[in-house]
This record gives structure tokens, C-alpha cells and sequence, in this order.
């Protein structure tokens, strides 16, 4: 379960740990979370089958959809709105 950098990186991978749980607890599968350096990694890991799940922003999407095929299964709702302007 890998997430793109936006700010400080050891709070994002403590932020993540409770949903990488609840993800293990419903469908008996191991998160581990990381965040790499940029989202070229997590591209990258995704492209090579190094990783399986990434959070992504909406550029990094793109980039991993357009080289590598990834398809996005979940996006966020922010007041009440699930699309990115």
C-alpha cells in the first residue's frame, strides 16, 4: 500500500496504518505502507508489480494509467463531490 509524497512522510505512513488494518481485517491480505520518494516510484512499483495498491494524485494517476495501464478502483468524495477540478 504505497501513497505519494505530499508532505512529511513518516506522518502520512502513521496516518495510513489504521486503513492498511482495516483493509487486512476485511480481506486477509498484509499492507504494508509505504511512501516512497516521489510518485515516479510509486508508478514505477506499480508498473514492475512491486507494489499492488497506491494512493495517487490526480497527475500521478495519469501518468501510471497512460504508461502501465493502472486503473483506479476508488477516488475520493470531498464535500460531497467526487470529481477533481
Amino acid at each position: 500500500l504505497s501513497m505519494v509524497p505530499s508532505n512529511d512522510a513518516r506522518k502520512i505512513e502513521s496516518n495510513m496504518q489504521p486503513i492498511a488494518r482495516c483493509l487486512e481485517k476485511e480481506t486477509g491480505y498484509f499492507f504494508d505502507v509505504s511512501v516512497p520518494s516521489s510518485y515516479v516510484v510509486v508508478v514505477e512499483s506499480l508498473g514492475t508489480k512491486k507494489i499492488d495498491v497506491a494512493f495517487f494524485n490526480p497527475f500521478g494517476y495519469v501518468v501510471a494509467h497512460n504508461k502501465f495501464g493502472v486503473e483506479a478502483i476508488l477516488r475520493p468524495v470531498r464535500q460531497g463531490d467526487g470529481n477533481y477540478k
